[in-house]
């Protein structure tokens, strides 16, 4: 199946963003610090919601299979 460009678009600016994230402070920054630390903690929050809700989804699963015995 094809990945919508959209997809596409923010993959490859995600990766701009890391590959000129070495010029933050000089003159040819097209990035700033603030937007770069925000182009990371979004991404990272989704990871870490998705992760917790694998564990509590686990956990619930486990709880309630030793009520049934």
């Amino acid at each position: 199946m094809d990945q919508p460009v959209a997809d596409d678009h923010l993959r490859f600016a995600l990766l701009r963003t890391f590959i000129e994230a070495g010029n933050l402070g000089s003159n040819r920054a097209s990035f700033t610090e603030n937007g770069v630390m925000w182009q990371v903690l979004i991404p990272i929050t989704f990871v870490v919601s998705a992760i917790g809700i694998a564990f509590v989804d686990r956990f619930s699963d486990a709880t309630a299979r030793r009520r049934a015995e």
